[in-house]
């Protein structure tokens, strides 16, 4: 693995089940929540700040080599984020409740409104 072919939440599973450790063994360890540890793990959250990182390779007992790759790839996914301050901000407040809401967002819904979208831009 290294910074360039793998994303931050697929390098800490890979070090986690190398291991043989339980998810909410690593978030207690790393002093977070077990539902937060999920979603960074499946990168469903941006990859954390620094102090976290440091956090999760201590609870992983990495040597320094994998704490800087962890640290490696959370600066590049950090970096690389989308910058949304160009659009408007009812857009932003739309990304922003699909985002938070979006594990429970209904199929039909998203398809509908997608074609509504859609429909509205032709």
């Amino acid at each position: 693995m290294t910074p360039e072919t793998t994303s931050f939440g697929a390098c800490v599973y890979a070090h986690r089940m190398r291991q043989g450790l339980r998810q909410a063994t690593v978030a207690a360890r790393a002093g977070i929540s077990s539902g937060y540890f999920s979603e960074l793990e499946n990168s469903k959250r941006q990859a954390p700040p620094q102090r976290t990182v440091r956090r999760i390779a201590h609870a992983l007992d990495l040597c320094q080599a994998g704490v800087e790759q962890l640290s490696a790839l959370a600066d590049r996914e950090r970096a690389t984020a989308l910058d949304e301050s160009h659009l408007p901000a009812e857009v932003r407040n739309l990304l922003c409740v699909i985002r938070a809401s979006a594990q429970s967002l209904d199929s039909a819904l998203l398809e509908s409104l997608q074609q509504q979208i859609t429909e509205a831009l032709m």
